[in-house]
């Protein structure tokens, strides 16, 4: 057998403070045979090598500082990568790793960041592994750079993934977009269970640029996606740039504008009319869900920012959801003339009879 392995099996410390210092003293063929007998004797992988309670630590630092080499090295890079598996498990990647596979995802083929990936195929990411995605963002293969962009999606920010904010890949740019302003993570720490996080954040700054950029993007969903994270800025755009978006060719970015409900009031009721005359019944059904979903105290008190909203859709609506728009708008002197306008516009003088009746029966005004 191989005196590398067996010796790595009678003293395994004294074997891998001898590679180390040893390292360089051989050409590739001798760093492979490193690899062959260290991946042999997969003492990596042993409950020994890391404490037994969290956070889980490496208990043989020589050995990681081995496998950082042979990670560095062209010749062992690939082979490498299975070693690495428990070391971000534990989210114990070391300084002169994580260089080692920035520098060989950089240097190396494509093929070599494809075997990279295959170590994120968790949902979990190792908290220290956020430079080896980055790095990944710059391979020219566009499935690479989709998986990485999204996984990067479990960190607070990446200034890495909102520069591909031009990338060629459509779903790269979507990428971007969902990083902006609050989303959640699920990270691996210190050798921790992983731990789910939610970053709030608002969208200010250069971030501001960033958004309006993607949502003018050439690809609906980026745009759509775009749309969705209006909510999270700090300050709303002016009032044109969400005029503008009603008239989207895309029904995704139309929907998707229907659920923005952090806007000045005057705004998002103007918003909501205009989508609820919208050419697409995709759109007008979702302004008639953000109707049914606005049923409560404060709309009986105050319907005016809905009005709008309901006197385009009104003969649309179903029986029921006109039932209850009744119910809530009959409680307010506001409502209940703008109720009263839309039956008699409809020309049925039994829906104000109606309605007559239930006031009186529920003890609530009644028409004059």
């Amino acid at each position: 057998g191989d005196i590398l392995y067996w010796f790595l099996r009678i003293d395994e410390a004294a074997a891998v403070r001898f590679l180390n210092e040893h390292f360089d003293a051989g050409g590739p063929m001798w760093k492979r045979r490193i690899l062959q007998a260290l991946t042999k004797e997969n003492s990596l992988f042993d409950e020994g090598t890391w404490t037994q309670n969290e956070p889980h630590l490496c208990l043989e630092q020589d050995l990681l500082k081995l496998v950082a080499l042979l990670l560095a090295r062209p010749e062992t890079s690939s082979g490498t990568l299975p070693l690495l598996q428990s070391i971000m498990a534990f989210d114990a990647l070391t300084e002169e790793q994580v260089s080692a596979f920035v520098s060989s995802i950089h240097s190396g083929t494509p093929d070599f960041a494809m075997a990279v990936l295959q170590l994120f195929d968790g949902d979990a990411v190792a908290e220290s592994s956020q430079p080896i995605l980055e790095a990944l963002l710059a391979s020219p293969e566009s499935r690479v750079r989709r998986v990485a962009a999204a996984k990067l999606h479990h960190f607070d920010r990446s200034e890495a993934l909102l520069a591909r904010v031009d990338d060629t890949d459509p779903e790269v740019r979507k990428a971007v977009a969902f990083a902006l302003g609050t989303h959640e993570g699920l990270l691996l720490r210190q050798g921790r269970d992983a731990e789910e996080l939610e970053f709030l954040r608002q969208i200010d700054g250069s971030d501001v640029a960033l958004l309006r950029k993607l949502l003018a993007d050439a690809d609906e969903e980026v745009r759509a996606m775009a749309v969705r994270k209006l909510g999270d800025l700090a300050t709303p755009l002016e009032s044109a740039a969400y005029e503008a978006l009603t008239r989207d060719p895309s029904v995704a970015v139309r929907r998707e504008l229907c659920n923005q409900w952090k806007l000045p009031t005057e705004l998002r009721s103007a918003l909501l009319a205009t989508l609820g005359r919208d050419s697409s019944s995709s759109v007008t059904r979702s302004i008639d869900n953000v109707l049914e979903n606005s049923l409560n105290e404060q709309f009986a008190q105050d319907p005016q920012p809905y009005l709008p909203a309901i006197e385009a859709r009104w003969k649309e609506l179903s029986p029921e959801l006109r039932r209850n728009l009744t119910i809530h708008l009959v409680r307010s002197s506001v409502g209940l003339r703008a109720l009263t306008g839309l039956l008699l516009a409809s020309g049925d003088p039994a829906e104000v009879r109606e309605l007559n009746r239930y006031c009186s029966a529920t003890d609530l005004l009644r028409l004059p």
